[in-house]
């Protein structure tokens, strides 16, 4: 699954969102290359956690621009 900067409400810091049906943990790292490339789509993962559905950012695609 992808998502973009948009799709979390443009987050300007690190920090754990709501996401889906649990928390998706974005880094400062990710904030950057929105701040670079707002329209970047990021993959997420869902890790295992004991207390509540976690997701974390993985590598990002850049779309095309039209």
């Amino acid at each position: 699954m992808k998502t973009s900067w948009k799709d979390i409400n443009y987050p300007a810091e690190a920090g754990k969102y709501h996401f889906r049906d649990g928390e998706l943990l974005v880094e400062h790292r990710h904030i950057e290359i929105w701040n670079e490339h707002p329209n970047a789509l990021f993959t997420v993962k869902a890790v295992r956690s004991y207390s509540d559905v976690q997701y974390v950012l993985g590598g990002y695609e850049l779309p095309e621009e039209r």
